[in-house]
């Protein structure tokens, strides 16, 4: 129940912020009368954005940077976890070991590996000390070859947006994360 609610909330939030209504018909706060999300997020809760861009695919692509090296990402809210593709590996200086974790997703199922203390780089987010997994994504880039679309190094997970609490405002691509 307490999750229905939290949603109504933020479904009000954003229809707020993209009419014309008063914050007082909406029942929120003076405080975001003629702000609008960004302003709202970025001035008043200490997020950052990042701008996504959408690939023909439909997935929502994102740069970041792992050991100081940049990368090309896909915007993946079921995975569980940030993953690397194995091939990329050597490219961000990871050093990993065995996990006792096993990676699944449309691909099937696969061992992954860890690699603990990486740097990582979203914007002006930064997170020092950073667990990723490293893990083969043949099926995803055979999937983005075959309609002729670039390879991604790895996929951003759940991990980063629940652990900075990110939003993602789909209609001006733009993903949000608190610092």
């Amino acid at each position: 129940m307490k999750n229905i609610i939290l949603l109504l909330l933020i479904s009000g939030l954003l229809f707020s912020c993209s009419t014309s209504r008063t914050v007082q018909e909406s029942g929120i706060t003076n405080e975001l009368e003629s702000s609008s999300l960004e302003q709202f997020l970025i001035k008043n809760n200490k997020y950052i954005k990042i701008p996504l861009t959408k690939m023909a695919s439909g997935h929502l692509h994102l740069n970041a940077l792992i050991n100081g090296v940049r990368g090309e990402f896909i915007l993946d809210t079921g995975a569980g976890a940030t993953v690397i593709d194995t091939k990329q590996q050597k490219k961000f200086y990871m050093k990993t070991q065995e996990s006792e974790s096993l990676g699944a997703g449309a691909g099937g199922q696969t061992s992954l590996q860890q690699s603990l203390d990486n740097s990582f780089k979203m914007g002006t987010l930064e997170m020092p000390k950073f667990l990723l997994y490293v893990m083969n994504l043949d099926h995803v880039n055979n999937a983005f070859t075959l309609m002729g679309l670039k390879e991604v190094d790895g996929v951003i997970g759940a991990d980063i947006l629940t652990s900075n609490k990110g939003i993602i405002d789909y209609a001006n691509l733009t993903l949000y994360l608190k610092k």
